[in-house]
């Protein structure tokens, strides 16, 4: 079982025709269509007493996402540490690849999933750009994904679509470049299955935004932020090396409860991997040992500063830099944070 080493041209018949791949020794962690990425998950053919151990993964179809130990995880792990990273990407996701490859086997979604609010009307604008953050983007290269559960906020006001709606209808991101997964939709397995596919959309020279809002926790206070998705937690672990593996801008913001260990998530991924995408900003509405009282305020701070023409932000940190300075609630201990690192060389 191996990787792409660059023995077979990205263009040739036993090439992964994947063009992030090219000059590279490994294919990257988005890669699932080289005739040589493994797929090398448990697959129930041994009992937990004679395979990993771990009673969790008794009846499962593949280890759940915190065993490491059993004998057909191994080798992904070793691999990973050769520096693919899928461990995270899709052991750690539960995610098989024939998944990631088939878009139609994802649940029942349609892909890419588009919520509009009621009212909604596509844009009828004929532009052949995007608008934001100070410039104007081929609108191809931009993608929004957003996955949100009310939790504490009060649902009637909810603003989350109108945010996706003015990214298509006044910036022009196009309908097919929006993905987002509301309450019952926005199951772990469903954010991160979507997520890990739709990322492998982006481009050099293109933007990634992020949004993953609702209740929030962290396991000790510091680290493995958790977000309340629908039926079980989406794990901040799994999320952070998706959105540092690809290749264009990233601009990711974390709202709830706890958000702040998310942030750590991410630099506890790139102490050890490395950051492969042209600039990664994070933002989170709250320190990682506090809750949030935010409900959609920051929410109208990224509609105002990516969609209202009289206020748009200059750039995705100056944006998340005007949250941290601004953002107050009725939790006199809240204040957002922001991480940024850009990719050198």
């Amino acid at each position: 079982m191996s990787f792409c080493k660059g023995s077979h041209s990205v263009d040739g018949p036993d090439g992964c025709g994947n063009e992030s791949c090219r000059g590279r020794e490994l294919c990257v962690p988005t890669c699932a269509t080289c005739p040589d990425f493994p797929n090398v998950h448990c697959q129930a053919n041994h009992s937990v007493d004679d395979g990993c151990g771990n009673e969790d993964c008794r009846g499962q179809t593949y280890c759940v996402a915190s065993c490491h130990d059993c004998p057909d995880f191994q080798p992904v792990i070793e691999l990973a540490r050769a520096g693919a990273s899928l461990e995270q990407l899709f052991a750690r996701a539960r995610v098989p690849l024939s998944q990631v490859q088939s878009p139609s086997s994802l649940s029942s979604l349609s892909y890419p999933v588009f919520h509009p609010s009621p009212g909604f009307s596509p844009s009828s604008s004929s532009s052949k750009v995007t608008r934001l953050f100070g410039r104007e983007w081929p609108p191809t290269s931009v993608r929004a994904f957003m996955a949100c559960l009310a939790g504490p906020a009060d649902p009637s006001v909810r603003n989350d679509q109108e945010l996706m709606d003015k990214l298509h209808q006044t910036q022009g991101v196009p309908v097919s470049n929006i993905c987002t997964l509301l309450e019952e939709q926005a199951t772990r397995s469903n954010v991160i299955s979507s997520l890990t596919r739709f990322v492998t959309g982006c481009s050099a020279g293109g933007l990634l935004f992020v949004y993953l809002g609702g209740h929030g926790n962290s396991t000790d206070g510091y680290s493995d932020w958790g977000l309340g998705t629908w039926e079980e937690d989406t794990r901040g672990p799994e999320v952070a090396p998706l959105i540092c593996n690809v290749p264009s801008r990233v601009f990711a913001v974390a709202d709830s409860c706890h958000s702040g260990a998310f942030i750590h998530d991410v630099e506890a991924h790139l102490a050890t991997h490395p950051l492969m995408c042209e600039s990664l900003t994070v933002l989170a509405s709250t320190q990682s040992n506090q809750s949030a009282s935010t409900g959609w305020k920051l929410l109208q701070y990224l509609i105002d500063g990516m969609t209202d023409e009289s206020n748009l932000a200059t750039s995705e940190i100056a944006l998340a830099q005007h949250v941290v300075d601004n953002l107050r609630t009725s939790n006199p201990k809240q204040r957002a944070q922001l991480f940024y690192r850009q990719r050198y060389g």
